[in-house]
């Protein structure tokens, strides 16, 4: 069972994950199928494939729930602290360049290739 505030319907998603059907593209946008499991654009392989991709998430999800009903996963920092705590010193006029430099080399190496980070 899924349960929360993702910004979809998650029981209808859950719904459509244990129905058998196709696709769960079908069941959530039945408006824009031409055949039953297919999107406009999409082969009867990618429509595989994203289900498959979809199974697997939401059994691994199903694996990390607790008994009721909740997920709890390790705190993951991301460099919002060592991007704030430079900033803040900035501000405080504190800057210490040594710590600074190793908070800015430690930013630099965590961006993804993407441009972003974690």
């Amino acid at each position: 069972m899924l349960s929360g505030n993702y910004g979809v319907d998650v029981n209808l998603l859950d719904a459509a994950l244990q129905s058998g059907q196709s696709s769960v593209a079908v069941q959530l946008r039945p408006d824009q199928a031409k055949k039953p499991g297919q999107k406009p654009g999409q082969s009867p392989d990618q429509i595989q494939k994203i289900d498959a991709i979809i199974a697997k998430a939401k059994a691994w999800m199903d694996d990390q729930q607790a008994e009721d009903g909740s997920w709890s996963f390790e705190l993951e920092a991301d460099v919002t602290i060592p991007a704030e705590y430079i900033l803040l010193n900035h501000f405080l006029g504190t800057v210490d360049d040594e710590i600074e430099a190793k908070l800015a080399e430690y930013i630099r190496r965590t961006q993804g290739s993407h441009g972003g980070w974690p």
